[in-house]
């Protein structure tokens, strides 16, 4: 049986791998075929947004939760940007999926419980209780 965590690993990897051939092929579309003729500035800043939210995928697959957190920003950012513009349908087109993608590496990330962690007991911290009965037992003796 796959454990979850594999399975959202994958599905992430599966999904942002899609997302970048489909987004990256439908920007090439529309640069060659002359769609973005007097709105190059737009097209400059969307393509920068993109390009954060692809390498936050690549850097997502060796360090899911850090990645996973950049690909979420960067799917949000992509649908800040068509929201200003007041695109709605382009915001959900491009931010909800990459949103998505970013989720599913961070619930892939391994967790740290703190079961695992070491027990602090026996050691002594130098609190200030621990001061006092170190100073206190010193003067009794």
């Amino acid at each position: 049986m796959i454990k979850s965590s594999a399975l959202a690993k994958w599905t992430a990897r599966v999904v942002g791998g899609l997302l970048v051939v489909l987004y990256g092929s439908f920007i090439v579309g529309q640069i060659t075929d002359g769609s973005f003729e007097g709105a190059w500035l737009a097209l400059t800043m969307f393509c920068s947004l993109l390009l954060v939210s692809i390498i936050a995928y690549g850097f997502a697959w060796s360090k899911p939760a850090r990645g996973g957190v950049w690909v979420i920003v960067g799917g949000m950012s992509m649908a800040f940007f068509h929201l200003t513009r007041g695109d709605w349908a382009s915001a959900i087109v491009y931010g909800i999926p990459f949103i998505f993608c970013g989720v599913l590496f961070m619930l892939s990330a391994p967790h740290v419980s703190t079961s695992d962690m070491p027990s602090t007991t026996g050691l002594d911290w130098p609190t200030r209780t621990n001061r006092l009965s170190l100073r206190i037992k010193k003067e009794e003796s």
